[in-house]
């Protein structure tokens, strides 16, 4: 898995985004926009592209849907993608060369089909390409930093975090799970047990 970050937008804009609303010079830092959280964060865009992430965790990403424009490898076969299905079909007539007994090819078919388990597809791997704002970053962290979110998407969202540090560290530093955003407050109906006290080591800035 590889996840990197590009950002496209600096302070500039966000400077001439406060200036058209208040009509004055402005000289405000992003440090001070991302802790304020107004609408002038969504200036700053990044282009973020995660090479083999686990299928199960690019579904989960895409529901993010505010801020954010998500485009995912495309695994239709008449488009570079494989069809799992023939590809059994394929190796099982590969193995089976030269041999005449159809019931047993049968066989061997099925016996390739049920070696993997019931939920390979969700760990297949998939590239994901996103154009995101912070104030879309801000919110998926939130949800997908969370010690009940999904342990490979927490580890892509983990990936993001560490990536966007690399060309925008103030606002990696707002990349915090619900619980750390509302100073200790969980929104969950099960609780993972944090509290102000002590924070989960995935989680801690």
């Amino acid at each position: 898995m590889t996840v990197t970050v590009t950002k496209l937008t600096g302070v500039g804009l966000l400077r001439e985004v406060n200036e058209a609303t208040t009509g004055k010079p402005s000289s405000m830092t992003l440090e001070t926009a991302y802790r304020r959280q107004h609408s002038n964060i969504r200036t700053q865009l990044f282009k973020v592209r995660m090479r083999n992430i686990p299928l199960c965790a690019a579904s989960h990403l895409v529901r993010h849907t505010q801020g954010v424009y998500w485009y995912q490898l495309s695994r239709r076969p008449d488009r570079g993608g494989k069809d799992f299905r023939q590809e059994c079909k394929e190796l099982a007539n590969a193995i089976w060369a030269n041999r005449d007994d159809e019931a047993e090819l049968a066989q061997l078919l099925g016996d390739l089909t049920d070696f993997f388990p019931e939920d390979f597809d969700r760990h297949a791997p998939t590239d994901l390409f996103g154009l995101v704002n912070a104030e879309a970053l801000m919110n998926m962290a939130r949800k997908r930093l969370c010690t009940k979110a999904s342990p490979e998407t927490r580890q892509v969202m983990q990936a993001i975090k560490e990536a966007v540090a690399a060309v925008d560290p103030a606002l990696a530093e707002h990349l915090v799970p619900a619980c750390v955003y509302r100073g200790g407050i969980c929104p969950e109906p099960n609780s993972c047990g944090y509290n102000l006290k002590q924070q989960p080591e995935d989680n801690k800035q």
